[in-house]
C-alpha cells in the first residue's frame, strides 16, 4: 500500500504540468527572504519540535487547516497564495519548486538543490527516545494499530519503556546521529550537520525562533503541538543503564552538535 502511494504521488507531481508551471513562476516572483535563498527546507528528526515548526511556517497564511490540505494533496503541495509548501515528496524536492518543504528522509539521501535555507532541530537523546515511546503508546491506545507506518514499531513496545530500549535498533536509539550518517559515523555526521544552515535545540525553542525570525525576515509565531506533560518523572540514567553503550554515539552527536550550534 506504501509503494502505491508513493508511486500515485511521483505520476502526480511529474505529469501535473500545470501545478509545476505556477509553482516555478511563484517561486522566481517571489523567493523566500531576502537573504540569497530561494526556499527552505526542513530536515525533520522524529520528536525534536519538528512538527510545531511546520505548522509554524504553514500558519504564515493564517489559515488554520492549511496542515491538513496539505496531507490530503496527493503530491503532498499546496500552492496557497504566493507560496508552496510540500512535504516527504523528494521529487519536488529535488526539483525545489517549494518555499517550504520537510521530510523525515536522511540528510545523504535527500537531494537538496542550491539557494536552499536549510534547518534542523535536535533534541537531548533520553527525552527523544522517550517522547517516541510514548507516541507510539497513545497512538495504539487511539486505535492507530492497523497504520502500516506504524505496525512495526507497535511489535517492539514491551510491557514498559525499559523493553523498548532494549528491543529498538541501535539506528534508533541513535536516530538522530543516523539521520546524518548510515554507519553512525560521529565524524561523518557531525560533518554533515555542519552544512546545516540553522540548529534548533528544542530545549531552547523559543528563543531560537525569535533568532530564525532575524535571519529570515519573517514572523513565526511559537505553536506547541503534540506538547504533553508527563506527571511520573522517570529516571533516564537508570532506564537507559543496559543500552548505555549502544546509545553512546547519539550522546556525544548531540553534545557536539550543540557546540556547531554554537558557532553557526
Amino acid at each position: 500500500k506504501r509503494t502505491d502511494n508513493m508511486l500515485t504521488k511521483y505520476l502526480y507531481t511529474i505529469f501535473n504540468i500545470k501545478k509545476n508551471l505556477i509553482s516555478y513562476n511563484k517561486l522566481k516572483k517571489n523567493p523566500f527572504g531576502n537573504i540569497g535563498f530561494v526556499r527552505v527546507y526542513h530536515h525533520h528528526l522524529m520528536k525534536t519540535g519538528g512538527t510545531s515548526l511546520n505548522s509554524m511556517f504553514l500558519n504564515l497564511s493564517k489559515k488554520d487547516t492549511l496542515m491538513n490540505k496539505l496531507m490530503m494533496c496527493k503530491d503532498l503541495r499546496i500552492v496557497e497564495k504566493d507560496w508552496i509548501y510540500t512535504a516527504h515528496n523528494q521529487s519536488l524536492i529535488a526539483f525545489g519548486l517549494f518555499h517550504y518543504a520537510w521530510s523525515h528522509r536522511p540528510i545523504y539521501k535527500t537531494i537538496i538543490p542550491k539557494k536552499t535555507f536549510i534547518i534542523t532541530s535536535l533534541r537531548h537523546p533520553y527525552e527523544r527516545v522517550y517522547s517516541r515511546y510514548k507516541q507510539l503508546i497513545k497512538n495504539f491506545n487511539n486505535g492507530d494499530y492497523l497504520r502500516d507506518d506504524f505496525k512495526n514499531e507497535y511489535k517492539l513496545l514491551g510491557n514498559n519503556f525499559e523493553d523498548y530500549l532494549k528491543n529498538i535498533s541501535q539506528n534508533e536509539l541513535c536516530h538522530q546521529l543516523y539521520m546524518f550518517s548510515s554507519k553512525l559515523d560521529i565524524n561523518q555526521g557531525l560533518d554533515r550537520l555542519s552544512k546545516i544552515n540553522f540548529i534548533i535545540d528544542l530545549k531552547n525553542f523559543n528563543r531560537d525562533i525569535i533568532t530564525l525570525n532575524k535571519i529570515l525576515g519573517i514572523n513565526l509565531e511559537p505553536i506547541h503541538t503534540r506538547k504533553s506533560f508527563e506527571s511520573k518523572k522517570i529516571n533516564f540514567n537508570q532506564s537507559f543503564k543496559k543500552v548505555e553503550d549502544l546509545i553512546k554515539p547519539e550522546i556525544e552527536f548531540y553534545n557536539k552538535a550543540l557546540e556547531i550550534k554554537c558557532n553557526l
